[in-house]
Order: C-alpha cells, then structure tokens, then sequence
C-alpha cells in the first residue's frame, strides 16, 4: 500500500517537472545590471542559464542586456532599461508582457501542436504567427511594435477589432486609441533592432545594379566665383566604390566670360576630392582630402568644422580618423596636411554606466598657438534619453561649461538642450564652419575681466512620415542677442520635384522674426527637379544684407546627371 502510494505521489510530481525543462525559458546571456524576481520574492541578481518560469519577472538597468532562450531555440532579447515578465507558458499558450523598455523576440517553429502566443504591454496585445518581431514601450505606455518576419495581429488592450502587420511594417498604438496605420521599416530601424543578427540573403545584384551602385557619378554645369572672379563650371563629380573604399574625383573645368579654361585645372592633386575607407561611427574609418563636416564629441570644442570653406579656389588635403567601438574609440582630425598647424583629436570610453571622453584641438598658425581642450561625460537613462555635461577650456584664456545637458529620441523627434555657463574670455563652439575664416577675429575678441556668459543652447530635428524633416538651433545667452537657425525640407518625391529646402540663419538678432534686412540674416533655398530619366536640374537661391539693408542675392543652376 505503501509502494503504491508513493508510485501515485511520484505520477503526479512527474509531469511539473517535465513541465519545468521544457517550459521554460533559460537565461543564456547576461551584460551589464540584470535581476529576476521569482513569484513574490524580492529582486535577486540573475545567474546565468537559471530557469525563468510562468510568474516570473526580468529586469536590465542602463547599458545592460539579457537573451532568453527555450526548449524550441526561440530567442527573446531583453534590452537595457526593460521590465518583462513570463506571464504564461505551456502546451497551449505562451503570454510575455513587457512593462516598459524594449524586446526582440524570434518564435521559431512550435512544437507543441497549436499552441498559441502573445505579447502583450499596458497599451496593446499582438497575437504572434510564427514571427520574428520587436517592440518597444515608453514610460506612458505607448507601444511600438516592428514586424521582421511573419506578421502579428495588434489590437488596443480595451479593442475587439485588430490590425495584421506584415513582415516588413512597424505600427504604434496609444492608449485607448486603434493602431496607427502601418508603415515600411526604415534602414534605420532595420539597424538599430537587428544588430549583430545574421542578415537576410538578398538575390545577387543584377551587373548594371552594380556598376550603379559602385559609379556615383554626378555631372554638372553652373557659374561660380573664384578669387572673385566669375566662371562657368563643367564637369562630372563621382565616387568610385569597391568593398569599404571610396574615391571621391572632381572632374571639373571652370571657363572665365572669354571662354579661357583657369589655369591649373588639369594637375592630378585637383582632380582628387577624398580617399576614402569605412563609414563614420562604425568601426574603424578615415578620410584623406576634402573634410566637409567634423565634430568632435558634442561639439563644445570642434563643431562642423571644415577645409572646404574656400572650395573651388583653394583645396586644402586634410585627413580625419576615427574607430568606433562599444566599450569606446577615437577620432583625430588634421585639417591641412599641408602646414600641419591645426590637429585635435578626442578619446571615449564606457566605465560602468558612464560614457567619458577627453578632447584637445590645437591651432599653431596664429602669433600665439592656441588650444582649447576639455572633457565630457554621459548618462544612459531609459528610451533613448541621456544627461550629460561638457567643460572646456582655451589655453591662457578663460573656462566654459555646458551642464547639464539633454540628449533625447522622443518619438522620432531627436532633442537637445543644455545650460551654458562661461568666462567673458570663453567661446563655445571655437573651431566652427567658419573658423578659417574667422581665427585671427575670435583670437582678438578674447579679453578677460568681463562678466560671465550664462544662458540656453537648444536644438532638434524632426522628420515626419520620412517625408518631411524640420530642424531648429536656439541660442540665448546673457548680454547677447539670441541666434536662431530654422530648416524645413522635402525628404520625398512629389512630382518631379526630388527634394526641397528652405533654411533662415540669424546670429545674435532681435527681435528673431522682423527686421531682416541686416547683415546677421541670410536666407537660403534648394530645389532638385526632376526633367527626364538620370537628368534632373538643382536650383540655389541666397540672399543676405550689408549694414545699410540692401540685400546682395546669389544664385546658381546646375544640371545633376545621375548615372
């Protein structure tokens, strides 16, 4: 009776602990801050390969990640700042929530008959058919989802009717409303959500697609001024790819109003824009030549910087490095290979949560050199919003800091803003676009004993529906009259019409929006229309003022073939 008892107590325990080994999801990698909370206990620090059963909970601080996988090998990746709870788990239905932050998940072919699976957040609920998939949830609610491969039926938490989102769309659902109308997933989405997995075969390019793709060649024709004096330009500007390497050609001949060509133009050292290797912010990358665009860090030293201030007249052989890595990397630029007079460079790093770095540029050509060198640090916090803060200073002169400061993706919408606090002998931002032109004017304007520079920079850029894009750059400073920059612009086809923009640029003016006629005003307009097949002609339109109002507009009209 005994034997038979126990036979009976140890039927029943049998088929929980089956359960257990096959449902259930096992923690296969751990980085950075992860917990678990099992049922009702507290939060404890998670071990790698501990089971995860119906109840329990998972949590990942800043910077930190977790990957769960089950008997089936399906994946699901707990991103930093994620709150996600197992809420059921069976041979019939398998429910994940997550509370707020960010998951991918791949559900590979189910095992166990018709099983069904869900997500659900405090906003939507999406039925999973075998489906490759990524949501994303905000402090309030607001629930992201992106669809891979499969599809997922979404509908509102408190809705009957849902939507099906196809491989290759994304949705967002708000609370107490239907799903947003689905759109196509972007590159970008595509990067940020599927990093590091292994990528979609695509068929093999057709042979002309190639040459495409590898003949950036652009042609065109228009006038520009050279040492102040008119030409008429002609020539083609393309880039030769193969694998990471770009060769960037400036074809071009330029004839004055006789119809004389300018001398000099056909020597080797002009007819080459940049030599190129790798791409910006992802691994290792450098450029030799034409530097259209450096920014060291988040700007507080070098910002926009460029060698190409006085192109076509002068071309200046310039060389920027840079290697990008997670835990950290560096970037070094040297303008003018040439004189060598100006060099700078900035290292980062992750230490625990922070990100820091260091920056130092230095400029030789004036009298006296100077050097302005500095430091900044970064805190991750949830959805894509980081603090952080920046001090500088110019070497004999005075101290500047930017603190704190605000780095935000807020629905699309990307944000800053930071208080500035600076001596009178301080200039934030001192290697500019426009610092070739204006080094010996900043040097001179650097005198000490005035009173301290407080006030706000702010800034962002927003695009809608990837048609539209809308950009601002605030400033208001004590004792200075406010800068403002506004840019709207046209990031799709309408028409003919490829791509259009419209920008206004006022420094230290008031009030911003009247009185334009002075000479801190300067509009300016693109236009890129399409006339027949590759050929398409670019319009560029602008106007600024002297000090007695009168404007001095510009224009120029160029044909762009695109091969």
């Amino acid at each position: 009776m005994k034997k038979l008892f126990f036979l009976c107590v140890m039927g029943l325990a049998l088929p929980k602990v089956v359960f257990s080994e096959e449902f259930s999801c096992k923690l296969t990698f751990i980085m950075g801050s992860v917990q678990i909370r099992k049922g009702t206990e507290t939060w404890q620090k998670a071990i790698l390969n501990c089971a995860l059963l119906p109840g329990d909970e998972i949590r990942t601080g800043p910077g930190s990640e977790a990957e769960l996988k089950d008997a089936d090998k399906s994946v699901i990746k707990v991103k930093e700042n994620t709150h996600f709870t197992v809420q059921r788990f069976d041979s019939e239905e398998s429910v994940f929530k997550v509370w707020t932050g960010r998951i991918w998940m791949r559900m590979m072919r189910l095992k166990y008959g018709n099983m069904k699976a869900s997500i659900h957040t405090p906003t939507a609920v999406a039925g999973l058919r075998g489906t490759e998939f990524a949501t994303g949830v905000w402090l309030d609610g607001t629930s992201d989802f992106f669809v891979f491969e499969g599809a997922l039926g979404i509908r509102e938490v408190n809705q009957v009717e849902e939507i099906l989102l196809d491989k290759g769309f994304k949705t967002r659902v708000f609370s107490g409303q239907s799903p947003a109308i689905p759109e196509g997933l972007t590159d970008e989405d595509l990067s940020e959500w599927q990093e590091g997995e292994k990528p979609e075969e695509k068929p093999e390019p057709k042979e002309e697609d190639k040459k495409r793709k590898e003949l950036g060649w652009q042609a065109m024709y228009g006038a520009t001024m050279i040492d102040n004096k008119l030409y008429y330009q002609l020539g083609i500007l393309p880039e030769l790819k193969f694998w990471r390497l770009g060769l960037g050609l400036d074809l071009s001949l330029y004839f004055d109003e006789d119809g004389n060509m300018r001398k000099g133009d056909w020597k080797v050292q002009n007819k080459v824009l940049y030599l190129r290797y790798g791409e910006k912010d992802k691994g290792f990358y450098t450029r030799i030549g034409a530097l259209p665009e450096v920014t060291l860090g988040h700007g507080f030293i070098m910002s926009r910087y460029t060698n190409m201030l006085y192109y076509p007249s002068t071309k200046t052989i310039g060389v920027e490095v840079s290697w990008d890595r997670k835990k950290g990397g560096f970037n070094a630029v040297l303008p003018d290979v040439d004189e060598a007079k100006l060099y700078g460079g900035r290292v980062y790093g992750k230490f625990g949560p922070f990100n820091l770095g260091a920056t130092c540029v230095s400029d030789t050509k004036p009298a006296t050199t100077t050097t302005v060198y500095g430091g900044d640090i970064e805190i991750p916090l949830p959805f894509d919003v980081k603090l952080y803060g920046d001090v500088a200073k110019i070497d004999r002169y005075g101290m500047g800091f930017a603190a704190p400061g605000l780095l935000a993706k807020i629905f699309g919408l990307d944000f800053r803003l930071e208080y500035r606090n600076m001596d009178s002998d301080f200039i934030p931002a001192y290697f500019d676009t426009f610092y070739e032109d204006a080094r010996m004017k900043k040097l001179g304007s650097l005198t000490s004993g005035g009173e301290k520079t407080k006030g706000v920079f702010s800034g962002f850029d927003y695009q809608f529906f990837n048609a539209f894009s809308m950009a601002m750059v605030y400033e208001s400073y004590s004792k200075k009259d406010p800068t403002l920059y506004l840019g709207l612009g046209l990031l799709k086809k309408i028409g003919n019409l490829n791509s259009a923009s419209i920008s206004l640029y006022r420094k230290e003016a008031k009030p911003l929006f009247s009185d334009f006629k002075k000479p801190n005003t300067m509009w300016r307009l693109v236009a890129d229309y399409q006339l027949a097949g590759p050929v398409s002609v670019v319009y560029t339109y602008k106007v600024n003022y002297d000090e007695n109002g009168i404007s001095y507009p510009s224009s120029s009209l160029s044909t762009k073939i695109s091969f």
